[in-house]
């Protein structure tokens, strides 16, 4: 088959901090009789100090909750902090380890997606360069770079105090997947020739 193109996808993962990350909470009690007889107060105690701290919340109901083989309803929150937010929410857990945290999603600043994107382009272009000299391919100049839809990152749940006040939990992961595409001078090449799985014929 004639080719004048291929495509590479990379993903990179990098830690970072985001400006934002939002959060499922819920409260976690070692016991069923605990849980039953402190779970509303627990729970009142938890909005008015997001009310208090000017921190927005969705109060999504009811839920089940699993933990230490026991089985009970719970409260079910989801807040977006600010490391400076979060910071205010590490506090409150200190004096309220009933109250457990899950990272759902990150929303981080364009200039450190944008530095994950340039790694994965410098990457790319390295790995064409290699490929096509290898494959006796002459490579146009330019290219095309697509973001293939990321992979939310979801975090454990953070149970218990932390050690102290410090953002400590806030740091996250960039995921990006790019598809980069290269154009190359027309030649016949055998596509049993391909042996890497993140190279694509177009």
């Amino acid at each position: 088959m004639t080719i004048d193109s291929f495509s590479l996808t990379l993903t990179e993962r990098v830690a970072a901090t985001p400006k934002e990350i939002l959060f499922s909470t819920a409260l976690d009690f070692k016991s069923l009789p605990e849980a039953q007889q402190n779970i509303a107060s627990a729970h009142e105690q938890w909005t008015a100090f997001l009310s208090d701290s000017q921190i927005a919340y969705e109060d999504l109901g009811i839920v089940e909750f699993h933990n230490n083989e026991i089985d009970y309803e719970t409260p079910f929150c989801q807040i977006r902090l600010t490391p400076e937010t979060y910071a205010l929410v590490e506090t409150y857990r200190t004096s309220h380890p009933e109250l457990a945290l899950a990272q759902i999603s990150s929303t981080f600043e364009e200039q450190d997606k944008l530095e994950v994107k340039n790694r994965i382009l410098a990457k790319a272009q390295e790995q064409a360069t290699s490929w096509a000299k290898q494959a006796n391919l002459q490579l146009k100049p330019g290219f095309q770079i697509q973001l293939v839809e990321p992979e939310p990152i979801a975090g454990d749940w953070i149970i218990g105090p932390p050690l102290s006040a410090k953002v400590n939990h806030f740091n996250s992961w960039i995921k990006l997947t790019y598809q980069v595409t290269f154009h190359v001078e027309p030649r016949f090449f055998a596509p049993e020739d391909m042996t890497v799985d993140y190279i694509s014929l177009d």
